[in-house]
């Protein structure tokens, strides 16, 4: 993994509207979670659909979207979970 990419990693519903659970993407030049979000939405509008209830996390910790991002970084996008 180079310095300039981030491993994408989708569970569950995610990874089925995104039609992969994982994945390769540059490091955006804003350089944030908010700028990679709106590109895997564009590139994944099914993913998209599921927009605010979705949950992001950066190296296994639960990210805010204004998240500052570095290359080499793992971002998982996950549904909303339920359990009881």
């Amino acid at each position: 993994m180079d310095r300039e990419t981030l491993t994408v990693l989708y569970f569950a519903d995610a990874a089925r509207r995104a039609g992969v659970s994982e994945e390769q993407w540059p490091l955006p030049p804003e350089g944030d979670l908010r700028a990679l979000r709106r590109r895997i939405f564009r590139r994944h509008p099914r993913l998209a659909e599921l927009g605010g209830s979705l949950l992001w996390s950066v190296d296994e910790e639960m990210a805010i979207d204004g998240q500052v991002l570095r290359g080499g970084q793992r971002v998982g996008v996950m549904p909303p979970f339920s359990g009881g």
